[in-house]
């Protein structure tokens, strides 16, 4: 819980701010901040590191387990599958302590290794819903590819890339 204080001080913090861009050596015009923007933000900001440090500081206790954490997607890397039940129950009940959930519809596994294509046990939240194993999951904008090593799909990254090149040469 934040402190009243805390949260009095966040949301007047700088009246009449402003904010800009910078693009290599070139300043977008600027932008008046207005005190709920600025709450917002730096609520957003100062919850988000208190989760990702304590998911982090879970994560570094387990012998073989990797943990890829960006802004709110959370890659696990686990030898076994019991492991990555385990440290699934350990983030979710961290989160559900900062009242916040993982989102069972958003959340997939996948079996990469040589034994890829046996079936494996299921993986659940805690209450119960089961986290569907995938064949081609995406994180961030990387497709992983179900095989006996790892591989990764780059044809949506190369569709994105073609399509915001082609906006900007139409454009002009």
């Amino acid at each position: 819980m934040i402190p009243r204080e805390l949260l009095l001080l966040l949301e007047n913090w700088l009246p009449g701010c402003y904010s800009c861009v910078k693009w290599q050596s070139v300043l977008s015009s600027l932008r008046l901040i207005l005190a709920s923007d600025k709450a917002q933000c730096y609520l957003h900001y100062f919850s988000h590191y208190m989760w990702m440090n304590d998911i982090a500081n879970i994560c570094k206790h387990i012998p073989g387990i990797f943990v890829f954490l960006y802004a709110d997607d959370i890659l696990i890397l686990s030898p076994t599958v019991n492991k990555v039940q385990e440290l699934f129950n350990d983030i979710e009940c961290e989160l559900q302590a900062l009242d916040l959930t993982i989102n069972s519809k958003k959340s997939c596994c996948l079996r990469i290794g040589f034994r890829c294509d046996i079936n494996c046990s299921t993986i659940t939240n805690t209450t119960r819903v089961m986290i569907t194993w995938v064949s081609e999951p995406r994180y961030l904008r990387v497709i992983l590819v179900k095989s006996r090593s790892f591989k990764i799909c780059l044809d949506y990254a190369k569709r994105s890339f073609y399509r915001a090149a082609n906006a900007i040469y139409l454009e002009k």
